[in-house]
């Protein structure tokens, strides 16, 4: 199972799902197809379910967009040096942080930083010691934030 993480597991996020996942009421429903074996009442509450969930569901997409908008804006106002992970593939330097995010399956934002020659080291452990680099590493992430909270705002601005 998924490490929760506060700042990237959102409840309306799960329940109306993506390009990639079924929401979780099309899954409820889905389990229940075969409604001619089902009795009159139970096909009634099927359909008072669903006609629920139809005429709701801007509603519910309103909130993910909102929950996914204040979870995005409480990691960009909340995240520490300490959070930043750094990998090095070839001789590029990679920095992430968790970030909500709807558009992949990664719940984080990444951004290369630089080359090992860039920043004269071969090994990653110096660069987090380097207060010089954390500090550019910092301004690239949240740049890389911010562009994705401008994508996020801008999805919210189609149901005012």
């Amino acid at each position: 199972m998924a490490r929760v993480n506060a700042f990237t597991d959102g409840a309306f996020s799960k329940i109306i799902g993506n390009d990639k996942e079924i929401s979780l009421f099309d899954k409820f429903l889905n389990t229940n197809r075969v409604l001619d074996s089902h009795s009159p009442k139970l096909k009634k509450l099927l359909g008072k379910y669903k006609s629920i969930i139809n005429n709701n569901k801007p509603t519910f997409e309103q909130l993910a967009i909102l929950e996914t908008l204040i979870m995005q804006m409480n990691m960009l106002e909340s995240f520490t040096n300490d959070m930043i992970k750094l990998n090095l593939v070839r001789e590029y330097v990679y920095a992430r942080i968790p970030f909500q995010r709807v558009d992949i399956e990664n719940k984080d934002v990444r951004v290369i930083v630089g080359t090992t020659a860039d920043w004269g080291v071969d090994n990653i452990d110096k660069l987090y010691k380097d207060n010089e680099f954390m500090e550019y590493t910092r301004k690239k992430l949240v740049e890389a934030m911010n562009d994705i909270i401008k994508q996020t705002e801008t999805q919210l601005k189609q149901y005012k």
